[in-house]
């Protein structure tokens, strides 16, 4: 995995097409977890926060990682923090760079 000089990804290695999801294809509680994991907090803290166990917070990120085609934590937390900046309206793509 390449990083930027600054230390971001590069934009093809993060799932370019992440904004062209669907919005149905995460579950609500699938939306709660990728909300959490664009904080960048781990999985325990996630099922405390959501009152789930930790193998629920595991299926639910191994779920996502397989929606958005990522290969690990950090690809996913940034496709994560991408979704839901571009859903809620908070970034527009290409504003930041990396995405």
């Amino acid at each position: 995995m390449g990083f930027l000089a600054d230390g971001a990804f590069r934009q093809s290695e993060v799932g370019s097409d992440t904004e062209s999801l669907d919005p149905g294809s995460f579950s609500p509680r699938e939306m709660d977890v990728l909300s959490l994991l664009a904080t960048g907090i781990g999985n325990e803290q996630v099922g405390s926060q959501l009152g789930i166990s930790l193998n629920t917070v595991k299926t639910h990120v191994r779920h996502i990682k397989e929606k958005l085609g990522t290969k690990n934590r950090a690809e996913t937390a940034l496709a994560a923090a991408k979704i839901i900046g571009i859903r809620s309206g908070r970034i527009r793509q290409g504003a930041v760079e990396g995405f």
